[in-house]
């Protein structure tokens, strides 16, 4: 065994801790669910979009304040600076994506950070001579400013660690093209600099662990850990919204585990949440992860099938009801449990809004369970 395994083997409680714990996905978005990137997208940008907002304020107030302190060698060009950064900021609180996505909000958050650390080093090099120092003492702070500005958003810690080093760079470059950066008083600055980095962090991890406890808790199921009604809602009037811009097609099934009652009634609920875990194993291994599916209520789950016409999905819930009948769960005294579905489909229609594409491929459960179960029907008009 050489060493990299050795190492692998005394460790293997450790990380089997770290991939079942929140650790990891505080320190790497990498494993995040698509729906929780979509929630903290939205609850980062409503925030980049308020502190624009004040920013582009600010911007526009403080231009009294230079025109009483400075020259007008100095107050025009800063003018113009000032004019443009608040119009950047501007630009973010008017600017609305039609369909949010992290990668959008990780070009937002590097133009919030990056704008005020281009306007940091062009107002240092323009009042550097101004004989005005105690009036530039208030443009000095704001790589602190934007480092504390950071704890607001739940960042990861690699992403945390990138904008941090985004809002910290402009200070460095500046004072290192001046030629002061290896002075006692500039280490001073940075080393204030990096300990608000560190809290900064601190506060962010701690957000976005308290947000994904929440999001688990209030979106997932916790007998199946898939997704529940509330979110499967969301899901499909996305889709519907999306389906509709693009002109794709759109399917849905609506699955019900047939018989299940009788399950509860003979054998008891333990027996019946372990059917229910059962066929949520299933659903994951054969749809994956690019599709949307979870538990809509009680023995009902369901799936959306986004770029998919009626005989696509009718092909993808035969299968599942041929998976089904692989399946077998034992109970006490060597008996086994068969376990079936009986299924809806239904392609979207132009126009329909939610409501409608779940009357009818419920419509299209209710048929398959009248004649027989077991068995796949498509929705009335699909």
């Amino acid at each position: 065994m050489s060493m990299g395994n050795r190492i692998l083997s005394l460790n293997h409680p450790l990380l089997s801790w770290l991939q079942h714990s929140m650790f990891l996905d505080l320190v790497s978005c990498k494993e995040h669910s698509t729906d929780f990137c979509g929630t903290r997208a939205e609850y980062i940008f409503v925030r980049i979009r308020l502190i624009s907002f004040i920013f582009a304020v600010i911007a526009l107030l403080w231009i009294p304040i230079d025109y009483l302190m400075l020259s007008p060698e100095y107050f025009i060009p800063l003018l113009i600076m000032r004019l443009l950064f608040g119009l950047l900021f501007l630009l973010q609180v008017v600017w609305l994506p039609v369909r949010l996505r992290m990668r959008q909000v990780y070009l937002r958050l590097v133009l919030f950070f990056l704008v005020p650390g281009i306007f940091y080093v062009a107002s240092q090099l323009l009042l550097a001579d101004s004989h005005s120092s105690g009036f530039i003492v208030g443009y000095n702070f704001l790589p602190y400013l934007m480092v504390g500005l950071l704890a607001i958003f739940p960042l990861t810690l690699l992403e945390a660690l990138f904008f941090a080093l985004l809002c910290g760079l402009p200070q460095v470059l500046f004072h290192l093209f001046i030629g002061n950066l290896f002075t006692l008083e500039i280490f001073g600055e940075l080393w204030l600099l990096g300990l608000l980095v560190g809290i900064a962090i601190w506060v962010e991890l701690s957000q976005l662990h308290m947000l994904m406890r929440l999001y688990r808790e209030a979106t997932l199921d916790p007998l199946t850990a898939l997704v529940n009604r509330r979110v499967l809602v969301r899901w499909m009037n996305r889709e519907i919204n999306d389906a509709a811009r693009s002109h794709q097609p759109l399917a849905v099934l609506l699955f019900d585990l047939d018989k299940f009652k009788r399950i509860n009634d003979e054998f008891g609920h333990l027996m019946g949440d372990q059917v229910l875990r059962l066929f949520a194993r299933i659903l994951r291994q054969e749809l994956g992860d690019k599709l949307f599916y979870g538990r809509y209520g009680g023995e009902e789950f369901l799936a959306i099938l986004p770029g998919y016409d009626l005989v696509q999905a009718t092909a993808v819930a035969e299968r599942i009801r041929d998976r089904c009948h692989q399946e077998r769960v034992a109970v006490a005294g060597g008996e086994d449990i068969s376990l079936t579905t009986s299924i809806g489909v239904a392609r979207w229609q132009v126009g329909e809004r939610f409501d409608d594409l779940i009357s009818r491929v419920d419509q299209g459960l209710y048929m398959a369970k009248e004649w027989g179960r077991d068995r796949v029907v498509s929705a009335p008009g699909s």
